[in-house]
């Protein structure tokens, strides 16, 4: 019995099914272990504002979040579940602390992401062999954007999400000619506008699909035409607040375009002063994926573009992620978060090139190889969440380590350590370094500093980005200084978090910064221990020479 039951098991077409359902549990591990990686700190900002946003809704009652940078559909979802978990759980801090908040974002976010895998899935069993589809649906449960943001509660695995059933759709009605999926496309459409404006580009998607499968009429036109309509319709039931506070929603995203376009300076987007268009996604691009994976999906597309109509199914996504590439890429913000849409396009591509490697020789060793390495490069990220964090290790050893009523100095728009004290109080003094330079500034500087007893720097966010503009020559020394210790601070202890596995640590200082900011940041330790005069340091730092 057991020798047919284990024959079974080792079918090709068994195998195929459990390597598929154990790709799944691995999937949904790397997703939902250590979701409360900050314990509750809440030391995402974005996460923050949506927390804050959910916090002052109270559905049906009040439904105006005083926050538009994102539509109705997520924070309604959110604020309906967290009175759902007040009620059955008898503690309404579920709908004010913030921590709790995230937890019920962060879930949305691992369970949106971990669907998203099923729909590479599927996708892939349309494209593919299944070999190669079970390779890629690996590739997809371990890239490292998907992890990390299925541990962020941000919009950003949902719309993933939305688009990959549309794209699962816009397949399913070229190959099948169903009109019902139309419709199906439209509500999800409706969806995806509901939940942020980014999704306004998915219509290239169905938009295409329906062009392909009808080609063109005045009938296509016509459906192209309900389809828009039936969307907007959609859009509306699922964020009335959109159109109900459309002043503000536009004037958000009148701000919100500023920001991108470099109009609009502010602090988190000084990051990306003189950074090359394109070059600089790219790179970045590397972290969100791998190496070798961008470096397969090159070769893929080589392929694609030789073999154009054999996947023409596979036309619309490669479509919209080249023309999204193309429109976020000349973007003066760079943030990884807008690239997740392109991912997708780059794990088919990567299937099409292994499913060539099926005709080499070398073709297992390759996809070995591509595997491998993929796992190694996920296992590394996702150690982060497996280590407490590293403002939080950081805190603690201050807390120990520090005397109590200790001037600590701290920066401007990041997080002022220690995040916890239990016994131990300190004075604090904020260093407002992002205004632009000034002999008044120095001059205060120079007093702060000679005031402090430490200076804790909580991430490489001002002093990697601050020496980029022009307006801060004084700052930019300053940290030179600093640096070398030159200032009369000495380093006592830094704190890092950076991805490691096997002994191998990878150093993404070079990353773009809200890859690593919240959750593995660098943290610096300085003690004043010459005690340089006011005088003194007024004079070093304003000294560019």
């Amino acid at each position: 019995m057991l020798r047919k039951f284990f024959k079974w098991l080792t079918r090709k077409k068994q195998l195929y099914y459990w390597l598929a359902v154990a790709i799944f549990l691995l999937s949904a591990y790397l997703r939902f272990a250590h979701l409360n990686w900050d314990k509750g700190l809440a030391l995402h900002p974005d996460e923050r504002n949506i927390a804050a946003a959910v916090a002052r809704l109270d559905w049906p009652q009040k439904t105006d979040p005083e926050f538009y940078a994102y539509n109705g559909f997520p924070l309604f979802l959110t604020d309906i579940s967290s009175q759902v978990i007040s009620y059955l759980s008898n503690d309404l801090s579920w709908q004010t602390d913030y921590g709790k908040i995230n937890l019920i974002t962060r879930s949305y976010s691992a369970i949106f992401s971990l669907i998203a895998v099923f729909f590479v899935y599927l996708i892939a069993k349309k494209l593919f062999s299944k070999k190669t589809a079970i390779l890629i649906t690996f590739l997809a449960a371990s890239t490292v954007t998907f992890i990390q943001h299925a541990h962020f509660g941000v919009t950003e695995s949902l719309l993933l999400l939305e688009m990959l059933i549309l794209s699962y759709l816009s397949i399913q009605l070229i190959e099948t000619k169903n009109k019902k999926l139309i419709l199906l496309m439209a509500i999800l459409s409706g969806f995806s506008l509901g939940t942020k404006t980014t999704a306004m580009s998915f219509i290239f998607i169905p938009a295409l699909s329906i062009i392909l499968t009808y080609r063109w009429h005045l009938k296509t036109l016509l459906k192209l035409i309900i389809y828009g309509l039936l969307s907007f319709l959609f859009f509306y039931l699922v964020s009335p607040n959109t159109f109900n506070y459309l002043p503000e929603f536009l004037s958000t995203m009148k701000y919100e375009q500023a920001v991108v376009s470099g109009q609009q300076s502010v602090f988190y987007t000084m990051q990306f002063i003189d950074t090359i268009p394109y070059l600089f996604q790219i790179k970045t691009l590397l972290w969100l994926t791998s190496p070798v994976v961008l470096l397969a999906a090159g070769w893929g597309l080589f392929i694609f573009l030789k073999n154009i109509k054999k996947y023409q199914t596979l036309w619309p996504l490669i479509f919209f992620s080249f023309i999204y590439f193309l429109y976020v890429g000349s973007w003066f913000a760079k943030f990884n978060r807008y690239l997740i849409l392109v991912v997708p396009s780059i794990i088919f591509l990567t299937g099409i090139a292994l499913d060539q490697c099926q005709k080499k020789r070398f073709g297992k060793i390759v996809a070995v190889m591509l595997l491998l390495f993929n796992a190694l490069w996920a296992g590394a990220f996702f150690k982060i969440y497996q280590n407490e964090h590293v403002r939080i290790t950081a805190s603690a050893w201050i807390e120990s380590n520090l005397a109590e009523d200790s001037l600590i100095l701290h920066e401007e728009r990041d997080e002022r350590l220690p995040i916890i004290t239990n016994d131990k109080t300190f004075q604090y003094s904020l260093l407002e370094l992002y205004q632009a330079d000034s002999l008044e500034k120095v001059e205060h500087l120079a007093k702060q500093l000679a005031e402090g007893d430490y200076l804790i720097i909580a991430s490489q966010r001002l002093f990697r980005t601050i020496p980029r503009s022009q307006e801060h020559p004084y700052t930019s020394h300053y940290y030179q200084l600093l640096f070398a210790e030159q200032v009369g601070y000495q380093k006592i202890r830094e704190f890092h978090a950076y991805p490691n596995l096997l002994g191998i640590t990878i150093k993404d200082d070079g990353a773009e910064e809200t890859f690593r900011v919240f959750d593995h940041p660098s943290i610096y330790i300085f003690q004043n221990t010459k005690q340089f005069q006011e005088e003194e340091l007024m004079e070093l730092i304003s000294d560019l020479d």
